[in-house]
């Protein structure tokens, strides 16, 4: 292989080594990895999933 081919492989594993590692580490020591309880999810736009809004927006017919 030349020495552009070898350059080139470093580079990219390297940068997918690096890449991973930094995605690892923010994962594992996040402030929720911690044990710290999420915040809620909030309510979809539509509301409930059972409403006449949503039926109608999905084509469908009461």
């Amino acid at each position: 292989m030349t020495l552009g081919g070898w350059a080139t492989f470093i580079l990219s594993v390297g940068s997918f080594t690096a890449l991973f590692a930094w995605c690892l580490y923010k994962v594992l020591f996040s402030e929720s990895a911690k044990g710290e309880k999420l915040p809620e999810q909030p309510e979809p736009a539509g509301g409930k999933s059972g409403s006449s809004t949503g039926a109608r927006r999905c084509g469908r017919r009461k």
